[in-house]
């Protein structure tokens, strides 16, 4: 069974500094991949994870400072998540 993540934006997967949401996400992924499931992160670009990692920004959001709206960013990925829905249908 294909299973899809989806992290926030703000922080890596796992983060870097503070990230409770973030790290529950990178650990769930990693048991998910460890027992056999096929597993797509959509997450920032930074991020580290043994499942299929679709970046939707270069790096965590908060940790870049050229970043003034995260708006455009989450819209990216939600585009990048419409893309490939119908892998993620039973």
């Amino acid at each position: 069974m294909h299973r899809l993540r989806r992290s926030s934006r703000a922080e890596s997967v796992p983060p870097r500094l503070y990230g409770g949401t973030e790290r529950i996400v990178s650990y769930l992924t990693e048991e998910l991949v460890r027992i056999g499931h096929d597993v797509t992160l959509f997450a920032s670009g930074d991020s580290i994870a043994s499942a299929e990692l679709v970046p939707c920004c270069p790096r965590a959001l908060r940790l870049d400072p050229a970043v003034r709206d995260t708006i455009p960013h989450f819209m990216l990925m939600m585009d990048r998540v419409r893309e490939r829905a119908e892998q993620y249908v039973d």
